[in-house]
Formats: C-alpha cells, structure tokens, sequence
C-alpha cells in the first residue's frame, strides 16, 4: 500500500530552529522515527518553530511561528492545527525554563485531550523566574511524557516535583540517524574524534588564546591516542549576522584559525555546516567514532 493511500497521521511539532547542525538533525531525526513506528500511517507535521525551514520532501503540512502564535492573526491556523492533530510533539533544541512558548501551546493541547511529549530538550531551571518555574511545573505535571538525555536533566525535574513516572531517561533521537548503517562499520580503520566548534552567544564566544590553547591540546590528543580529529561547524555559513563570533566571519573561519595553530594537520578532517546532517551521522557511525 502506498503512502499516499495510509490514513494521514497529523502531529503538531514545536523545537528549536533548524540553523545548526544539531537542532536540524533532532528535526530530522524526529521526522524518520515518527514515521518508523507509525508505519501504517502517513505522518504530517504542523511545524512551529521560530524560523521556516524544511528540506525538500519532507513531510510538513503548515508553518505557524513560534513567538507569533500569541497574535490574533494566527489563533484560527493554531487551533486547526491542534484539532487535526493526533498528538503534540516539543522538542529538538532549546531548553526547559527559557521557553514560555512551548508551555502556552502545551497547555492548550491538553485542555483540547491531546496527549503532549516533551523529548529531546534541555532543561536549565536554576536561572528561571519563580512564575516561570510555577508555571512550567503545571504544564509539565499535566503532560504525557517527558522524555530527557541526561541525568541532570532527570534530576532537575524530579527535584520540582515532576512524577519520576512521566520522566523517562533515553538516548539522544538524533543517534538514530547513523543505526541503519551499524552492521557496516569499518573495523581497525583507527579512531575518529568529532569536536563540535559553537561559538554562539555571549557566554559562548571564543578567543584566539583558546583556541592556540585548544590547537595544542588536539594536537596532543593525536600525538598520544594516534586519532583522527574531525572538525564540525555548528551553524551554516554566514547563516544570519553573529558579532559574538568576530574577529571571525563564520564557525568554518573558527576552525580554519585552530587548525592553522596546529602541527598535525594531516590528522584533520571537517565538515561545513553547510553539510547535511545525515551524511555527518553516516560518516561516524562507518567509523570507529
């Protein structure tokens, strides 16, 4: 039976922006899994995220904008959105306790009996409002599941006051992206370290005596493990203006500056932003990685 012949299986789905390489391949990820387990569907999704953006074949239905969706304008497409819905889907980047977007709409899919999932996001409460704090403890307590990566994450929600039996501990969705390729992993063909360069934000920004100081680090690394480093920009290139990164233009020039301050050279790979993140996933789970 074709796809197109399947009855549609909506979900409306809230995450982070797809302009890095890690929240793009959560988003992916999420895609291909959904419709793994729900096979004799045809998955749709409502994106609502802060930017649109999709690759071509991908399976989504409507855009809404995330920080928007308070505005009367958008309230009819939101509501459709959510009563063609089957469930509601938060994840992929951001954190728990700096987004009061995804509470509001969580909360609304469950006053319409929608079952609502949070998976795949952070959770930093220790800098959150006391009403936001409140708030994001209700909106939690009333949701389905909350499925997080690591125990500290665990630890923060239980120690709020969320139910140990709506938390669940489970690997990062985006793993699943390389599984296919499991049984082809090159054996003996050395180790391959992937380091992830994301300048970004204020508390993020590199200088150029961190970056010699990492250059000999790596290159320390080589002489000692004889490994492979594999360098992986986090943003596309010249995606959006970014003064946190100046002097440099871009991640890929970050990593151009680190990798010129180091010996082992020849020891180096990487990887562009531009990439996509499928073929990044590829290239480690055929490694030794």
């Amino acid at each position: 039976m074709t796809s197109s012949r399947r009855q549609i299986l909506r979900i409306t789905h809230l995450h982070a922006s797809r302009l890095n390489v890690g929240d793009n391949a959560l988003v992916i990820s999420t895609y291909n899994e959904v419709q793994r387990h729900f096979n004799k569907y045809n998955c749709r999704f409502y994106d609502v995220s802060s930017i649109e953006y999709s690759i071509p074949g991908e399976p989504i239905e409507g855009f809404l904008p995330l920080y928007e969706y308070r505005k009367p304008k958008h309230w009819i497409k939101l509501y459709r959105y959510l009563l063609q819905s089957r469930i509601v889907l938060i994840g992929g980047g951001d954190l728990l306790g700096s987004n009061p977007e995804f509470l509001g709409i969580a909360l609304i899919a469950r006053a319409l009996g929608l079952p609502v999932i949070f998976y795949s996001i952070g959770v930093v409460l220790d800098e959150t409002s006391w009403s936001l704090l409140k708030d994001t403890k209700l909106t939690l307590s009333l949701c389905n599941k909350i499925i997080v990566r690591e125990n500290e994450s665990y630890n923060e929600l239980i120690g709020i006051g969320i139910s140990p039996e709506k938390v669940v501990k489970a690997v990062d969705i985006v793993f699943t992206l390389g599984a296919e390729d499991e049984n082809r992993r090159i054996k003996n063909s050395g180790i391959n370290i992937g380091v992830s360069i994301r300048p970004g934000g204020s508390y993020r920004e590199f200088s150029e005596k961190q970056l010699i100081t990492m250059a000999a680090a790596l290159d320390q690394i080589i002489e000692i493990n004889d490994v492979i480093i594999t360098f992986f920009s986090f943003h596309k290139k010249h995606n959006y203006p970014n003064p946190y990164l100046e002097p440099f233009a871009s991640d890929d020039d970050v990593i151009e500056f680190c990798i010129n301050h180091m010996i082992h050279r020849h020891k180096v790979k990487v990887y562009s932003g531009d990439n996509h993140p499928t073929m990044l996933i590829k290239e480690f789970s055929l490694n030794n990685a």
